[in-house]
């Protein structure tokens, strides 16, 4: 069996970039999804405007700013969905994720010594993992954003960052500091990855449960509008709809809840398979594979939707 990668410093040069990576990609997601969501809110108030307008209610207590309202609203959306192409947080947030997801997983078979790491003399897979994480930071380099909303979301991530985390702890599921012994491995790779799959899987589940009781539930306020005899409100209603329907899309709440769900099985199924000594006592590496392709095919099955969804 091949020993485990000794050097801790190209492991903290990889955790230095990972980091860098993940923080840029919280930035990305956090603006593709306020900038969606803003979106879907004004476009509720323009619908809340125009029944307004052919209300009594509307135009005597609105009267003089209601048209502003009703030609302001679409203006701001449109302004938010030029600037949204324009500035395409969405295919930045995957770039970024993708980098520091590819990076973490390149990390832990070097700290292990597996797949393209086995068999190899220690320079020479020192060597090859530098040239890894060199290639990985040089297509996310290629791929970040550049001019003033560069800048702004540099500022914005300079304002909002954490102290500097230690070296090899810099997140959950945690970056390798050094050679990795199967329980270490376990403890700090599979339980924190199987755990963080598990919790989100069951927030989607849930995300998705609330928005399908929503969709329902103005689907039957709008029936119930025709019955009371107020069909001027039925475009609220059923723009509410439209809303929590493209939310739901746009959150893929559904497939994410599945996917987790299935990795979670696959992942207890790979220790419980460890722990009867399936792999044998020379294993370690061939099970480290399995548990990273694993995990890989699950962020990759996530970017290829999510792109599509950002319009790459």
């Amino acid at each position: 069996m091949t020993t485990p990668a000794q050097t801790p410093a190209l492991l903290d040069e990889s955790a230095r970039h990972q980091r860098d990576y993940d923080q840029a990609a919280a930035t990305w997601q956090r603006l593709h999804f306020r900038w969606r969501i803003a979106v879907l809110v004004l476009g509720v108030f323009t619908a809340l405007f125009g029944v307004l307008s052919r209300t009594s209610f509307g135009t005597e207590s609105l009267g003089s700013v209601l048209p502003y309202f009703l030609f302001g609203l679409p203006a701001v959306v449109v302004l938010l969905v030029a600037v949204l192409y324009a500035v395409n947080p969405g295919q930045r947030w995957v770039a970024y994720r993708a980098g520091s997801e590819t990076l973490k997983t390149e990390a832990f078979l070097y700290a292990t010594a597996a797949e393209k790491y086995a068999d190899r003399p220690a320079a020479e897979r020192d060597a090859l993992f530098g040239q890894r994480v060199g290639d990985i930071a040089g297509l996310v380099t290629s791929l970040q954003p550049r001019g003033v909303f560069a800048r702004l979301a540099a500022a914005w991530r300079s304002w909002r960052e954490k102290p500097p985390a230690p070296l090899g702890r810099i997140d959950a599921p945690m970056m390798p500091g050094a050679a990795l012994d199967p329980a270490t491995y376990i403890d700090l790779r599979l339980l924190p990855q199987r755990d963080w799959y598990d919790s989100r899987g069951r927030g989607h589940r849930a995300t998705q449960g609330w928005l399908s009781a929503g969709i329902v539930g103005f689907n039957v306020v709008a029936g119930l509008l025709v019955v009371a005899g107020a069909p001027e409100w039925i475009p609220l209603a059923t723009t509410l709809v439209g809303a929590l329907a493209t939310y739901s899309a746009l959150s893929n709440a559904e497939f994410l809840a599945n996917s987790y769900r299935q990795t979670v099985l696959q992942l207890d199924q790979l220790r419980a398979a460890w722990q009867r000594g399936d792999y044998g006592p020379d294993g370690f590496a061939q099970f480290v594979l399995h548990v990273e392709q694993v995990i890989a095919r699950e962020y990759t099955g996530w970017v290829r939707p999510e792109a599509g969804e950002a319009g790459k």
